[in-house]
């Protein structure tokens, strides 16, 4: 049975659709991790719900969306939905790769 708390990750989180999308699943009971490169943003969301966690993200770098998405999967055990609203989305990061391989490799 899925939990029906689930781990989303939003990135572009620090403003705009990425924001709201992020306070409303924290709303809803949901572990929000947030992303976005603006660290004052994310500060300020951060403390608008207790089920938000943020973390400086630049998707343009392929090892800092690893590092966001190992750091929640540490976190929490797992992530169940990813969701961007990042400007920048280039072509060679794969970020359900990234969230399905440790997940393969728990069994």
């Amino acid at each position: 049975m899925e939990p029906t708390t689930k781990v989303v990750l939003v990135t572009g989180a620090s403003s705009g659709i990425g924001e709201a999308v992020a306070l409303r699943l924290a709303g809803e009971g949901h572990d929000v991790v947030a992303g976005a490169r603006r660290r004052e943003r994310l500060a300020a969301l951060a403390d608008r719900h207790d089920n938000i966690r943020v973390r400086r993200l630049d998707v343009t770098d392929r090892g800092d969306v690893a590092a966001f998405v190992d750091s929640a999967v540490a976190q929490f055990g797992r992530v169940a939905r990813a969701i961007s609203f990042a400007v920048d989305q280039p072509a060679d990061v794969d970020v359900n790769e990234i969230i399905i391989r440790p997940t393969r490799q728990r069994g």
